[in-house]
């Protein structure tokens, strides 16, 4: 590697990908940067000099941007112009309203976002002073109020009542939401004893569940006064909680518990929405479980956690337990390094089955209730170690929960008053944001890893908590900075780190290879990877080769089952040069993308195997088929790029796979490797068997 002037030399070997990692910047300001357009992007010559960005070694954030309208539909290929490290950027996001992910340099110089609207004016619609460490998704949603006004010139509109407009609204949606408990009536008097004990197993209530998310009314009408309106009805605004639509099922749950605790619903709703696990569609998901954790439900309480939850007694799973049991009180002990939970009445105690109840994390209600009494807990706690949240918002408070559900009570006073050791600051720190990051973060603050790990979760739990986010109208409702909470409580603010270096200071390169390399990383095109069997003799014909009627009929890719719908990656990094959006044809591939790759941007089986088969070739070609949805958006040069893993689209039934549209019958991406883009014909030629490239896969049975 030779640096001079801040250039770069090509080297036999190098790609714009590999370049862009290892300077740590992105492959599309590396080209405008160098005036490289077109479909020869990544023509590079051996020698050629290459500027470079002035940057840091490495970013602090990767940030991922999603652009949601008011009624939470992603915005189509919003237009954004992006203030960051000093710099404006203008970007466009994909069909799915997805920006990035964008590189930003010092965190702690922060962010604003403007949206490009109808008229050409760019409006701010996010401002961030900090941003957090690492791999962050920002969702920006519209703030606007249930029912808004415009003037139309348009004729014919009718009349309608205000009144009568909502409850056209509300009538689309009679019952949306999850039934609260029903009280328990009666008791069942258990006659356990101490020499005795009579296990009471709980057994989970039934809840009534909606199975398909509640979706806007949009209407345009005349109300009183005449003015034409477009009213736009985000189902409900009762408890003034702002939901989305697959999450309006939680409504009534929340504002029930809301009201039982003396919480707001949206700082229930801005708890479960940090700690939840979500589904596709961003739904809290109710019935999760944590791979590495005995964490679970909607709120992900730890096992031993939520047992203790259990025994206060204003959890509901508390009072369901006395009320239907008949016990006086429900406690618990600690044994052999376990929390079980026992019922008492009179001088009788009956032992509780743990995993039926630990099976209640499962339900919403029991779930979103115990989120409020922990919550409730950890405030407690706070305010017996000396710090007065009684004084703050309901928003504030929201934060400090969260700040204590995550370093507990004692490590959260520790931190908000001054009182961590250095040695554990720099004990946690590495664990959050890695070794490397850590010492760097210390270093721009002297060297302190206290003031660095005060600073990282200030800003890590601002990121995480919006109550603001909640409410369909915030009114004077303000979201203060943790730091600005931490001074009202007397408590420490770290400030805030010196600047971070702009010099340019590059990776060494490794030395088994003359040039930078390649990105080296790969990923399947589905998250699971089975071979399709529905509708086929065999696995066998869903492979590649001629494998179909007998062997006489060839199959150009392998066909991976898949329900429609189910989201496909880019498998390494490179650009999208071909985009077909034929989602209604009934025949041949439908609607496809093609992804060109740089051989040196693959890892080295994928790249030994494909040179062992093409040693000339520098590019290979990965087909993507029978697409329901495409979510990139090619450039003026009809190309984009993209990174190894970028969501692509979604699979489908389009072309010949028509009607296939679950696994049973027949669902599935058809996958392709080619090693030539012109003269692919309806035979074999061109393509390449895709299995090998394949990091795993199995064969269903």
């Amino acid at each position: 590697m030779t640096l001079e002037n801040q250039t770069y030399l090509v080297q036999k070997g190098d790609t714009l990908w590999g370049i862009s990692r290892h300077f740590c910047t992105d492959v599309d300001t590396l080209a405008n940067l160098n005036n490289l357009k077109g479909r020869v992007n990544y023509m590079l010559a051996i020698g050629q000099a290459l500027k470079l960005p002035t940057t840091s070694a490495s970013p602090d954030t990767d940030l991922t941007l999603c652009i949601l309208d008011l009624v939470f539909r992603p915005i189509k290929c919003p237009e954004l112009r992006l203030v960051f490290d000093g710099q404006t950027r203008d970007v466009t996001g994909s069909a799915n309203g997805i920006a990035g992910p964008i590189s930003i340099h010092d965190h702690a110089r922060g962010l604003m976002v403007y949206f490009k609207g109808a008229g050409g004016k760019y409006d701010l619609i996010a401002d961030h002073s900090t941003l957090p460490l690492g791999k962050k998704r920002l969702t920006v949603t519209s703030r606007q109020l249930l029912i808004r006004g415009r003037t139309l010139h348009e004729r014919g509109v009718g009349v309608q009542r205000t009144q009568d407009l909502r409850r056209q609204i509300q009538q689309a949606h009679s019952n949306p939401h999850i039934g609260t408990r029903p009280p328990v009536s009666g008791s069942t008097r258990t006659n356990g004893s101490p020499s005795t004990p009579t296990v009471v197993r709980v057994h989970a209530l039934d809840t009534q569940r909606q199975t398909q998310p509640p979706q806007p009314v949009i209407t345009e009408t005349r109300v009183e006064g005449g003015k034409p309106q477009q009213a736009v009805g985000i189902v409900f605004a009762e408890g003034n909680l702002l939901l989305s639509p697959p999450n309006e099922k939680y409504r009534k749950i929340l504002i029930a518990s809301a009201k039982t605790h003396r919480v707001t619903p949206q700082i229930l709703a801005a708890l479960i929405n940090a700690e939840a696990s979500k589904l596709k569609t961003g739904e809290w998901n109710a019935r999760a479980k944590a791979e590495s954790s005995s964490a679970a439900g909607l709120t992900q309480f730890l096992a031993q956690t939520w047992l203790q939850v259990a025994t206060d007694k204003r959890s509901a799973v508390n009072q369901m337990l006395k009320a239907k049991y008949g016990f006086e009180q429900v406690g618990g002990h600690w044994d052999e390094k376990r929390y079980s939970i026992f019922g008492k009445t009179g001088n009788g105690k009956t032992p509780i089955d743990s995993a039926s109840v630990l099976a209640l994390r499962y339900e919403p209600e029991f779930s979103i209730d115990a989120a409020a009494v922990y919550g409730l807990v950890n405030l407690d706690s706070l305010r017996q170690l000396g710090l007065n949240v009684d004084s703050l918002a309901p928003e504030d408070m929201a934060k400090l929960m969260y700040i204590a559900h995550h370093e507990g009570a004692a490590g959260a006073a520790a931190v908000l008053l001054g009182k961590q050791t250095e040695e554990r600051a720099a004990e946690l720190l590495p664990g959050q944001v890695g070794s490397a990051k850590s010492k760097e973060l210390a270093s721009r603050f002297g060297g302190h890893f206290v003031k660095a790990y005060q600073y990282w979760l200030y800003c890590y739990t601002d990121s995480k908590i919006n109550v603001i986010a909640f409410m369909v109208k915030p009114g004077t409702a303000q979201s203060r900075s943790v730091a600005d909470i931490a001074k009202a409580l007397n408590g420490k603010h770290p400030g805030v780190p010196a600047a971070k270096p702009a010099s340019l200071t590059p990776h060494k390169p490794s030395a088994t290879t003359s040039g930078i390399g390649g990105a080296g990383k790969f990923f399947n095109p589905l998250k699971i990877c089975v071979i399709r069997t529905a509708l086929l003799a065999s696995a066998k014909s869903a492979t590649f080769g001629l494998v179909r009627n007998g062997g006489t009929r060839a199959h150009q890719g392998v066909d991976l089952a898949a329900e429609v719908g189910t989201t496909i990656y880019a498998t390494a990094s490179g650009k999208v040069i071909l985009v077909s959006k034929a989602y209604s044809a009934t025949a041949g591939f439908g609607a496809s993308v093609l992804l060109q790759v740089d051989v040196n941007d693959l890892p080295a089986l994928q790249r030994q195997h494909y040179l062992s088969l093409y040693p000339k070739n520098t590019m290979v070609f990965f087909f993507y088929a029978h697409l329901s949805r495409i979510d990139v958006v090619l450039g003026k040069d009809g190309t984009t790029p993209v990174e190894a893993g970028t969501l692509l689209g979604a699979t489908g039934d389009s072309g010949n796979a028509r009607g296939m549209n679950t696994v049973v019958k027949g669902g599935h991406l058809h996958f392709e490797v080619r090693h030539r883009t012109e003269n692919v014909g309806k035979g074999l030629g061109g393509r390449i068997d895709p299995l090998p490239f394949l990091v795993n896969y199995t064969i269903s049975k």
